[in-house]
């Protein structure tokens, strides 16, 4: 398993053979991940994170953020996502990119899964195209599960989730 730790968004990452990472003018940190040697891989930020996965290749991932108000794009994969306290957003750009498991999705703390409109071919307001199974966690796009969250949770489709 490969292992990559940041503390914060200034930080000097590097490159090697598995990952290509950019500092984007505002200041978001983008992992590229390639076909490579590992199938399974481990990214962690220890502050307020933002986390875009690029690739073609379905490896799953475990990604675990700290503390903040974190933004996590996990692309394809299975993907396991524990995202820490704050207000966190967690972006589903297809419905064909995996079930990602959201250990930590929070109500109360004002997590949020965003959607590309574009992405699942939708309007900003095609909120009962979504649904929530409080008894298995699973969220479902039509009759696709995206995500498994956590069980029972209070969850409304107009608050809990962003079309953009």
């Amino acid at each position: 398993m490969d292992f990559l730790t940041f503390s914060s968004l200034s930080d000097d990452l590097f490159n090697n053979n598995l990952f290509d990472i950019e500092e984007s003018s505002s200041s978001t940190d983008t992992f590229d991940l390639f076909t490579g040697s590992s199938i399974n891989t481990q990214i962690v930020g220890t502050a307020e994170s933002s986390i875009t996965i690029n690739t073609n290749d379905s490896y799953n991932k475990t990604i675990i953020t700290g503390d903040g108000n974190d933004y996590i794009s996990a692309g394809l994969g299975n993907d396991t996502i524990t995202a820490g306290s704050g207000s966190d957003t967690f972006a589903f750009n297809s419905p064909f990119e995996g079930v990602d498991t959201i250990t930590d999705f929070s109500i109360q703390q004002d997590d949020k899964l965003q959607i590309s409109g574009a992405g699942f071919g939708i309007g900003k307001n095609d909120f009962n195209r979504f649904t929530y199974d409080p008894a298995t966690g699973g969220f479902y796009f039509d009759t696709t599960q995206l995500a498994t969250l956590p069980l029972n949770l209070s969850f409304e489709q107009t608050t809990n989730i962003i079309i953009v």
